[in-house]
């Protein structure tokens, strides 16, 4: 209890993760209340807390431990952090909402040859065509291909 107030540092170290999860758990609380409950109150929680700090000595007789090799909370970190790999479509979408076009010139000449259509009255399914003769799979092509066009204002 003196420990979840601050009164009081962590002496077994195999705790200090718990009081971490129980102090960032509390966070979340708008009104929170600990309260401490005296050991001759809470005698079954008392034998619970020296099991799970391993004052095994200091239990009666009568108590079955089992010991675990697994606990009951691990912290999860994040190690690192991958970039979704790049596919043909970011380039296109690039293009199509900012201008830009890639890097490798190969990739942009197929982009800037797939753009020439646009605003010269094409249709939402011939401009789908086009894409596909380029050697693009694109699964909703004919519904991206009709909305674009539908938003150029020339056509």
């Amino acid at each position: 209890m003196d420990q979840i107030r601050g009164d009081c540092g962590i002496k077994n170290e195999s705790l200090i993760k718990y009081h971490a999860k129980a102090t960032t758990l509390a966070e979340y609380f708008t009104h929170i209340i600990f309260e401490h409950i005296p050991r001759t109150e809470n005698e079954e929680a008392n034998r619970l807390s020296k099991l799970a700090t391993g004052y095994y000595n200091e239990l009666p007789k009568e108590v079955y431990v089992e010991v675990r090799d697994t606990q009951a909370y691990e912290e999860t970190s994040i190690k690192a952090v991958l970039e979704e790999p790049r596919d043909w479509r970011t380039d296109i979408a690039r293009f199509l909402h900012e201008g830009l076009l890639s890097a490798d010139s190969t990739e942009a000449r197929k982009i800037q040859q797939i753009s020439l259509g646009f605003c010269m009255h094409i249709g939402g399914r011939p401009l789908a065509t086009k894409i596909t003769r380029t050697c693009y799979f694109w699964p909703t092509l004919v519904r991206d291909s009709t909305d674009f066009v539908q938003k150029c204002e020339a056509c």
